[in-house]
């Protein structure tokens, strides 16, 4: 799932536009077009990546808030949730423009799934949230102890 913003860098919103399912997050009708095509494809056993900040985190907290969509899908269908954590992506993606990323390594961190049962579509958003920022914080705490 991806915003419609991203069709407009050159070659890249094509290459976007080829594999991403496109959401106009200010339109109702969009929102609702590309649920219904991520259902289609979890039917059909494909795995689907949505990142639930809906962009890239340009504040000071290491985890902004999470829009609804992941976890209304996860609910509905009753599918488990695969929380990952990306580590280095802004030191090679930095929020200036898609010209000035650069190559090197990142991190992802497969945390536990988590399954939906029981949980309406906000318990679940903020349980998910809980758990990434939770590891994101033990992380931190961690690496700050190491210098």
């Amino acid at each position: 799932l991806g915003k419609k913003e991203m069709l407009k860098f050159p070659i890249f919103g094509w290459i976007y536009k080829m594999n991403v399912v496109i959401v106009d997050r200010s339109s109702s009708e969009s929102r609702q077009r590309s649920l219904r095509e991520l259902k289609k494809l979890i039917k059909k056993n494909i795995s689907i990546l949505i990142f639930p900040e809906g962009r890239m985190n340009r504040g000071d907290t290491v985890l902004q808030p999470f829009y609804n969509g992941a976890f209304r899908l996860a609910t509905e269908l009753n599918i488990k949730i695969q929380p990952l954590v990306i580590e280095n992506a802004i030191n090679l993606m930095p929020r200036e423009g898609p010209f000035k990323i650069s190559p090197g390594m990142v991190t992802v961190n497969y945390l536990d799934p988590i399954n939906p049962e029981g949980m309406d579509v906000e318990n679940l958003k903020n349980h998910c949230h809980d758990v990434m920022l939770k590891f994101l914080n033990r992380k931190n705490s961690t690496e700050d102890s190491l210098k």
